[in-house]
């Protein structure tokens, strides 16, 4: 099993979130929904963008999407794992749940079947950090 990181980050002694979508209002509206929930939100329109945002440190959560230009989701995922870096936890979201095994072999944390609910997803990262703490 992966390491993932489980400390605070220094965002405002909050856990930091980074929030990979192409879609603007998608990542507007979760992006904000997650910072009134206690967050810090980190966001990229595509995974290169998300993989810089990743490599300058503390952060702890990579919620990303899979079909992005660019860099997809699995190109992100293989590019964080061989960066030498602490693998954070990661949630894949995606229109195809027969990836799961793939992605979950990986070192994704969880699976997210598009469309999900914002307060689902957020009760889900509280309940992990609790347990990783």
């Amino acid at each position: 099993m992966e390491s993932h990181t489980n400390s605070l980050s220094v965002k405002d002694n909050k856990y930091c979130i980074l929030l990979c979508d192409d879609e603007a209002d998608l990542l507007e509206l979760y992006s904000e929904s997650l910072e009134l929930d206690g967050f810090y939100v980190e966001t990229a329109y595509n995974g290169q963008e998300a993989l810089e945002i990743f490599k300058k440190g503390d952060i702890d959560i990579i919620i990303t999407d899979d079909n992005m230009p660019i860099m997809n989701g699995r190109r992100l995922l293989m590019a964080v794992k061989e960066s030498g870096l602490p693998m954070p936890y990661f949630y894949f979201s995606t229109g195809n749940p027969q990836a799961e095994d793939e992605l979950t072999s990986n070192g994704v944390t969880k699976i997210l079947v598009k469309p999900y609910e914002i307060d689902d997803l957020s009760e889900e990262i509280r309940h992990l950090l609790k347990m990783a703490a």
